[in-house]
């Protein structure tokens, strides 16, 4: 065990988790949770850490929040597994492995490799279920064709994934970001002891379904997913981009990729409200949290101006500098929103 055990009360009808962007100053949880663990953004890595901070080696642009605070019900406390650091409670664990790759290595067998380490983990902690995967890694658009970084990823992913016997309806919500060269790769997750509702989009592909031009495997991963628990509801998106179908649209605007990013994100919400039945009463009175990540940094005073539109009063954004896994794409953008 690592560090001391915190131990808070849920109050009935609280959503089983909450994620909180902040600033270098701690705030209190929201009542009756307690952290699971936080996310650090930095460009280069830092001195010791708390054990329930997962460091990501990519850097905040513009004045926001530098960290991303994950909270849940109940008792916390956590782990090492090697180099695995991993943080549990009643429902959820999450993990977060780093290891180091090279310009111009390959990387579909590290990637395998280090899925299967991380699989092997939550299965055996009792946390089956795969629900939100995070994947860093750097020059994510070097190489061409089948030999491109992101496609090499995708490949190792798939095969990691077949090879413990998770299907498309087992896929996580996900993302995937090219980070500076010299960086590590990085996966953080977050599984469950209960399984998640994938949500596709009707605007797009399913990724998994993706056509053999973007690479010999399909990227792994669902649009969203749906969360219920106390009967409250999380909705988790995945990285989400300015495509429609397959095709990417607005080469290189930025307010437009905006738009059409939100416009997507936008149609998830609306499937998961009716694949829960009428409970979620759409977007209104929504609590989200979002996070961008932007290919340049020249583009954040657009790319405000397009977000001004499409945030409400009561929603945050941290905004990252980092590689969008299609060179055309300027932006990509994830959300957590509880209803």
């Amino acid at each position: 065990m690592i560090g001391e055990a915190k131990r808070r009360v849920s109050r009935p009808g609280r959503p089983m988790l909450a994620v909180q962007p902040q600033c270098a100053a701690r705030g209190a949880p929201p009542t009756g949770l307690t952290e699971l663990f936080r996310f650090c953004f930095a460009p280069a890595a830092g001195g010791a850490q708390e054990d329930n901070v997962f460091a990501l080696f990519i850097e905040p642009i513009g004045d926001g929040p530098r960290e991303e605070a994950w909270y849940t019900a109940g008792e916390v406390d956590g782990g090492h597994a090697v180099d695995i650091h991993f943080m549990e409670s009643r429902f959820y664990l999450a993990a977060h492995l780093q290891t180091a790759v090279s310009t111009g290595q390959r990387i579909d067998d590290i990637v395998c490799q280090a899925y299967k380490r991380l699989l092997t983990l939550v299965r055996k902690r009792g946390y089956p279920h795969l629900l939100r995967v995070w994947n860093l890694f750097p020059d994510i658009n070097a190489g061409c064709g089948d030999a491109e970084r992101y496609r090499q990823f995708s490949l190792g992913r798939a095969v990691a994934l077949d090879a413990l016997g998770y299907r498309e309806r087992h896929f996580p919500a996900g993302t995937a970001i090219g980070t500076d060269s010299g960086t590590p790769l990085t996966i953080s997750l977050l599984a469950g002891k209960e399984p998640s509702h994938a949500v596709e989009n009707p605007r797009q592909t399913s990724a998994y379904h993706y056509p053999r031009q973007f690479g010999p495997r399909s990227p792994s991963f669902s649009r969203a997913v749906l969360l219920e628990l106390n009967g409250k509801h999380q909705l988790l998106v995945s990285g989400t981009a300015s495509i429609v179908g397959h095709e990417s649209y607005h080469d290189g605007s930025v307010g437009q990729q905006v738009n059409e990013t939100f416009r997507n994100i936008e149609a998830l919400m609306t499937r998961a409200a009716a694949q829960a039945k009428g409970k979620l009463a759409g977007c209104a009175g929504r609590d989200a949290c979002f996070r961008l990540y932007l290919r340049r940094r020249e583009d954040l005073p657009a790319a405000r101006e397009a977000l001004a539109a499409h945030l409400q009063a009561n929603e945050q954004i941290v905004i990252l500098r980092g590689d969008i896994c299609r060179r055309e794409l300027v932006l990509e953008v994830e959300a957590a929103c509880a209803f």
